[in-house]
């Protein structure tokens, strides 16, 4: 029995350290006007980041993407940190966009994990 007594211990220290990683569940969202900006007009975006009903705080950055590929990188112009809710309100597509299918992926890196949000979007006049 005291052989089994230090495997025990060691058993179940091991299986309360993993429960907090097993109930951690990184949920972000984002939420754009429309699918069709205008060019050189304000498209606001808001990003949520939770776990559970927790805030979570991370930074976020952006990418244009062509066909799945980058095409441009960007980073918010009102800062890129956050915890829980992020609002960028002046997103302005450029005029070489217009007609363009594009996806507009913001990645938001936290310490629970990264996500890549992905929207579609065709720049309009």
């Amino acid at each position: 029995m005291r052989r089994l007594l230090p495997i025990l211990a060691i058993a179940l220290a091991a299986t309360l350290a993993i429960v907090p990683a097993a109930e951690a569940r990184l949920s972000v969202t984002m939420h754009a006007g429309t699918h069709h900006p205008k060019a050189d007009k304000k498209w606001p975006i808001t990003i949520t980041a939770r776990n559970g009903s927790k805030r979570v705080c991370g930074n976020v950055r952006y990418a244009f993407l062509f066909r799945g590929r980058a095409v441009g990188h960007r980073n918010p112009g009102v800062g890129g940190r956050f915890c829980g809710h992020f609002k960028d309100p002046a997103i302005i597509w450029p005029k070489r966009a217009i007609g363009i299918p594009l996806t507009f992926r913001a990645m938001v890196d936290t310490r629970l994990g990264q996500r890549n949000l992905d929207y579609s979007v065709r720049v309009g006049r």
